[in-house]
């Protein structure tokens, strides 16, 4: 039975899907154009298939001259580029697109800092290598423009997308309406750490192994098969994962000042979960609700399922949380 001040939730499967993702930068004005929802939904959704396999090139380069580039950095690439010009007015001349590949160096930590678009995660495999694919959208008239920059500091591989200028140009801050672009697919070796920090973009996760920090002002979070612990916070931007039995053993924390936060456990998960919240709590299991009328947030839901373990940890000021079951389909039908 479910204690009071609780809304139970209809077990369903959990839609990590990118074609739900909200558009963000120069694709959100764009895509209340007349057909361009459509284009932009069916587009996000061939994204996350054409990212399975890593890329292979030594170097950042142009893309165009790399005559034996894997299939997978071509669609990558061209569903990106589709997507910003699906839903803009610009030409395919606005788009950079390159591609790098190194070692993740000692300290075994990737960070990314993209405050200009998306950032995608997905397994590169156990040769302690990062391959890299940008796509960038230069709109600027004065010759500033994105960059993407690796290299070396304090023992961590730092990918950036920052503001560049040629030689002797003072780069300025970035005017108000300009909506130049950078969304980034990384592949992560086993084992890394990862940071990511995309204050307005889209961050992804899927299949990546290592310990993760996911940070957005406004940009969504999504995370899925994920082994290692996960830190996921956001301001305003959405949050939901999927932490099934057996992918990790770690703790889990997901943190919002007022985005909701959706998480999506097995049916026989074993867990300790606390939800804290001034907003509104949606389950599937049991929660013991306890309220605190002269702090905000002002209540706390703890649920121990499957006799505890790992801790999953959900907080927010004044967002929605829901804790829900992963529905699981039968092999047989008569059973």
């Amino acid at each position: 039975m479910r204690r009071a001040g609780v809304r139970p939730a209809h077990s369903r499967r959990p839609g990590l899907n990118p074609g739900t993702a909200t558009a963000t930068g120069a694709g959100s004005a764009a895509a209340t154009a007349p057909g361009a929802a459509g284009r932009y939904k069916s587009v996000r959704n061939r994204v996350s298939d054409s990212m399975a396999v890593p890329p292979c090139s030594p170097n950042f380069t142009d893309y165009g001259t790399l005559p034996r580039m894997k299939n997978v950095i071509r669609e990558t690439l061209f569903v990106i580029a589709v997507l910003m010009v699906g839903v803009g007015s610009m030409s395919a001349e606005d788009f950079q697109r390159s591609n790098w590949k190194g070692p993740i160096g000692e300290a075994g930590v990737v960070r990314v800092e993209n405050p200009f678009g998306d950032v995608r995660l997905r397994h590169g495999g156990d040769d302690g290598e990062v391959e890299v694919a940008a796509v960038l959208q230069q709109l600027r008239p004065d010759g500033v423009h994105l960059e993407t920059r690796v290299l070396e500091k304090d023992g961590a591989l730092v990918i950036s997308v920052v503001w560049a200028s040629k030689p002797g140009v003072e780069v300025p801050v970035r005017p108000e309406g300009d909506h130049s672009r950078a969304d980034l697919a990384v592949m992560v070796p086993s084992g890394s750490k990862i940071v990511v920090d995309a204050p307005d973009g889209l961050v992804e996760s899927r299949g990546v192994h290592g310990d993760a920090d996911f940070r957005t002002r406004t940009g969504n979070i999504r995370v899925h098969r994920h082994f290692g612990a996960v830190s996921a916070s956001t301001e305003t931007g959405s949050i939901e994962a999927v932490v099934l039995r057996g992918e990790t053993d770690q703790n889990q924390v997901f943190e919002s000042l007022t985005g909701a936060i959706e998480i999506w456990v097995s049916a026989d998960a074993k867990h300790r979960v606390t939800l804290t919240t001034s907003g509104s709590i949606t389950t599937d299991f049991t929660l013991e609700i306890s309220h605190r009328d002269d702090h905000e947030p002002d209540k706390v839901g703890r649920a121990v399922l499957g006799g505890g373990g790992p801790e999953i940890r959900m907080e927010s000021r004044r967002g929605s949380l829901a804790l829900r079951r992963v529905a699981q389909s039968r092999k047989n039908p008569s059973e």
